[in-house]
């Protein structure tokens, strides 16, 4: 039999990803024996500089060579792109033994460094040689899994004649959570009830989703749903109640089925992603799998390419703002996220994206990798 190693930090144990899982059972139908190298914590904090976080990248990096080297002759490796970096030294090793290597891209490392940190002078020299090792790295691979157009096209820009596999990240199994179906008849909406799902950090769009706030609280009242936002923004958050009319809920962690089915019990209108431009290419937000699963509606604000202004602009279900709009695209926006009719549109819009996005599965990545190796 085949074996593949999948080498990610998070096991699939307590809802930590359920996509490795996934891909493990796509891989084992294709006829592959899978193995993992993954961290030795797995609870573990939002953030990379975390204690629990940089010992589990020091402990598969120490791992690496021996498991690759001594354990057993794969037959492919697929390796993500956390913790950030291991694809680097992955690919050498492979390389020497002629192993098929996949990257499976999430957060786009050290790319992104380049492009925040790349002009300062000690740094930049040190982010430039792993930006070179980078580069000679994707030349390695057999194929790079990217998860939408903008990361695609980043990466084709960085090494001619790149094979690429476009395919986004998948929705936990949510089957016991029902449609929302529409509204209730004879119930009108009461004020607008904006979610924010995961993680908040560097790659996020902070002072315009403050502008979209107070925009939309002088109109009418208005909600925050915070899901599982690291604690050190849960201040900021909070903070938005400075305006009148908004109030603000901050709810824990969740499973995926759970965030679901909490997104339709409290009938909310717009599910929230922020993504600067800067980092077009390095990242693709995951979140908006949670809103569509539940058919709610996206406010987007971002780069365009991405999956979520795919969701906002080819379904038509949901509110794409640019991250410097103009006074008359702000004002549109804030109309539209107004409006019950374009509400009820999106809606119904966002039961379409569900259906295209639920045909990605660890199956299809299973196989389009087996592909790509013929």
């Amino acid at each position: 039999m085949k074996r593949a190693l999948i080498i990610f930090e998070l096991t699939e144990v307590e809802g930590n990803d359920w996509m490795v899982g996934d891909l493990r059972r796509g891989l084992q139908a294709e006829g592959f024996r899978v193995s993992q190298l993954h961290g030795c914590f797995q609870r573990i904090p939002h953030g990379g500089l975390k204690a629990k976080r940089l010992i589990n990248a020091l402990f598969m990096c120490v791992l690496l060579p021996f498991v690759l080297c001594f354990r057993t002759r794969f037959d492919l490796v697929v390796v993500r792109s956390t913790p950030p970096l291991l694809h680097l030294p992955t690919a050498f090793i492979c390389k020497l033994l002629r192993i098929p290597c996949v990257f499976w891209l999430m957060d786009y490392h050290p790319e992104m460094e380049k492009r925040i940190w790349g002009s300062r002078a000690v740094l930049g020299k040190f982010i430039g040689l792993l930006d070179a090792w980078d580069r000679w790295a994707l030349k390695t691979f057999t194929s790079v899994v990217v998860l939408d157009d903008a990361m695609d096209a980043c990466v084709k820009s960085r090494v001619e004649g790149l094979r690429t596999i476009v395919h986004p990240t998948w929705g936990q199994s949510s089957g016991g959570v029902a449609s929302r179906g529409a509204e209730p008849a004879g119930e009108a909406r009461q004020g607008v009830c904006l979610a924010y799902v995961g993680n908040f950090g560097r790659g996020h769009v902070w002072d315009l989703m403050v502008r979209v706030v107070e925009s939309l609280s002088v109109e009418q009242p208005l909600h925050i749903l915070a899901i599982g936002i690291p604690a050190g923004v849960a201040e900021d958050f909070q903070g938005l109640t400075r305006f009148s009319n908004v109030t603000v809920e901050i709810r824990p962690r969740l499973p995926f089925g759970e965030v679901v089915a909490l997104l339709q019990s409290e009938r909310v209108d717009y599910g929230c992603v922020a993504m600067r431009n800067e980092l077009a290419g390095c990242l693709s937000p995951s979140k908006f799998a949670s809103y569509i699963e539940a058919e709610i509606p996206i406010l987007y604000i971002g780069p365009e390419k991405t999956n979520t202004w795919k969701v906002c602009v080819d379904f038509q279900a949901g509110v794409w703002l640019a991250e410097a709009p103009n006074a008359e695209q702000f004002n549109a926006a804030i109309a539209t996220l107004t409006s019950n009719d374009f509400q009820q549109q999106a809606q119904s819009a966002a039961l379409q994206a569900k259906t295209y996005f639920r045909s990605f599965t660890g199956v299809t990545l299973a196989q389009a990798i087996t592909t790509s190796l013929n």
